[in-house]
């Protein structure tokens, strides 16, 4: 089963195998509990509940994205706050699709003493020697459709360059491609469903990205 059925990069399409446990990894953030990830005949099934985690693929070394689309279907719904805009809004998503920019940002040993779990555990799966990471180019799927088109510098990342960019129709299919204005240098891609701050539970069904 493949994950990535159609990423579309500057010069070649490639699919990348979700059941490969040497290309993907599951990210895990402290005091938030693992979201479930299966393959089936409908795609990639990751089950949230009152949970969040993210799938990492890591490319062998550098390569130039284009353009990306993403397909797919939700049961269920993200619980959402009445009056909330996109500048207060809780950090949940039904589906967010991150870019890893390839960078010069490395953790300096200071850094690396104070910082997340996470965060230490991410340099590590992308360490690749010279290289380190720029920006996060994360787009999101959410359930208000007046912030498709909203953007902003991730308020508690400033490396995370956040993006709406779709909702899901009234039964839950959702679609979008998105083309850089200039490729960019990736490192990879990271794929969250998040819906721990909200309790929420739903079910996010990737069939292409």
């Amino acid at each position: 089963m493949n994950f990535i059925s159609a990423l579309l990069a500057t010069a070649s399409i490639a699919a990348l195998p979700i059941g490969s446990e040497s290309k993907w990894r599951v990210l895990s953030f402290d005091g938030t509990g693992l979201n479930e990830v299966a393959s089936s005949e409908e795609g990639v099934e990751i089950a949230v509940s009152n949970s969040a985690s993210a799938l990492l693929f890591v490319f062998p070394k550098s390569r130039e994205i284009g353009e990306f689309a993403v397909a797919g279907a939700i049961e269920g719904t993200q619980k959402q706050i009445a009056g909330a805009n996109w500048e207060n809004a809780p950090d949940d998503a039904l589906l967010r699709v991150g870019v890893i920019e390839t960078g010069d940002r490395k953790l300096n040993p200071l850094e690396r003493i104070a910082a997340l779990r996470w965060v230490k555990e991410l340099e590590s799966m992308l360490d690749g020697g010279s290289e380190g990471i720029g920006k996060t180019h994360c787009f999101h799927l959410l359930p208000e459709e007046e912030w498709i088109g909203e953007s902003r510098e991730k308020p508690s990342i400033s490396l995370f360059h956040e993006t709406v960019v779709a909702t899901p129709s009234d039964t839950g299919a959702f679609a979008w491609t998105n083309k850089f204005v200039e490729p960019v240098k990736a490192r990879g891609f990271w794929v969250i469903a998040d819906g721990d701050n909200m309790q929420s539970q739903f079910t996010t069904t990737s069939k292409e990205l």
